[in-house]
């Protein structure tokens, strides 16, 4: 089978309107991944870090994300469920609970590589990190819209507890394609 964004997108949203949506675009996910030399055709090559929008509703979001070669992201939570896919590259995850205390601790760690998924739930907290020199090429999907849900991110240091920022977080991208294109030249 050859990966085509147009019938992923049509399989997603069908798995979507399953009784259990998060398991059904999980097996999406999981066929388009395990076909990581035609998503990487499809989306062309990973020249730069950024996260395109490829729908977007009220109740799923899919975006096409290339993570800039060792980025860190701060662990933060989704507020919904999510299913993530790796078609080049590694994406190391830590996951984190809420503590009694209030802040949060460390609890597992998991590293995609192409080929692999993972279903995160609503309550999950995780930070990423991608640990080489190299992009990696990823399809995440969301039971929403992420971009109007309210959520929360974590100082990884003292477990303080923010409203997640946008804006920082599309900083920290451009600082992280800026090392990138520097040492590419």
């Amino acid at each position: 089978m050859k990966f085509s964004a147009d019938s992923f997108l049509s399989d997603i949203h069908a798995a979507n309107a399953d009784a259990s949506p998060r398991h059904a675009v999980c097996e999406v996910v999981a066929r388009a991944v395990s076909e990581p030399e035609a998503m990487a055709r499809a989306f062309g090559p990973l020249t730069h870090g950024h996260s395109t929008v490829l729908h977007r509703s009220s109740d799923l979001l899919v975006l096409h994300i290339v993570w800039p070669p060792e980025i860190h992201v701060e662990p933060h939570e989704h507020n919904l469920w999510a299913v993530m896919g790796i078609y080049r590259g590694i994406e190391d995850n830590t996951f984190y609970r809420r503590t009694d205390e209030g802040g949060i601790a460390r609890e597992g760690t998991a590293r995609l590589e192409p080929r692999d998924t993972r279903i995160m739930g609503e309550e999950a907290i995780h930070a990423v990190d991608i640990p080489t020199l190299a992009p990696t090429g990823a399809i995440h999907v969301y039971g929403g819209d992420l971009f109007t849900v309210a959520r929360s991110e974590f100082d990884s240091a003292t477990s303080e507890e923010r409203p997640f920022d946008w804006e920082k977080s599309e900083r920290e991208f451009a600082e992280m394609n800026a090392r990138w294109e520097a040492r590419t030249g």
